[in-house]
């Protein structure tokens, strides 16, 4: 769909590529593109560059009213970040928090669920409980590999994985 490239200090953009074969009407038509570059000094992980992806791809909307809000989840390393937060599909109420590397290296993290929960477990991508996380001072230690997803399952207080 879209390609990068910088050859002698000129950045270039492909926003299509539209082949005729072996469609011939492949990519044909009308097409809309949202694109931004963004210029950091230093590291990947410093620039900013993931936040300001985050910002363009899934921009903060807002509805009228109002409800004091402190978050759902505290992560100590701005490597990892939340991908989705939802209920177990099964209907338990527990809830299932998926975080991954973003920037390609090996992390630990302290993961701070700001929400009271029973116990921490990780979980299959089908939300199968698989080992338990421990806790320590309300603090979930997860280790990742790079570009690693974690799925973290946590159930309601007062309720155990069997």
């Amino acid at each position: 769909k879209y390609g990068v490239s910088v050859n002698d200090g000129v950045i270039g953009l492909s926003l299509l590529r539209s082949p005729k074969y072996p469609d011939p009407e492949a990519d044909m038509g009308s097409h809309t593109f949202t694109y931004a570059y963004r210029v950091f000094d230093g590291s990947l992980e410093a620039g900013g560059v993931e936040e300001a992806a985050d910002a363009l791809n899934d921009p903060v909307f807002t509805v009228p009213g109002s409800i004091p809000f402190t978050g759902i989840i505290d992560i100590s390393d701005p490597s990892v970040a939340v991908e989705s937060v939802k209920l177990a599909e099964d209907g338990s109420g527990d809830m299932i928090v998926r975080l991954y590397e973003s920037m390609g290296g090996a992390r630990e993290a302290r993961v701070t669920p700001l929400i009271p929960f029973g116990e921490a477990r990780c979980c299959s991508l089908e939300e199968e409980p698989g080992e338990a996380v421990p806790e320590k001072d309300g603090a979930l230690k997860l280790c990742f590999r790079p570009f690693e997803i974690i799925s973290l399952r946590l159930t309601r207080p007062g309720r155990k994985e069997g």
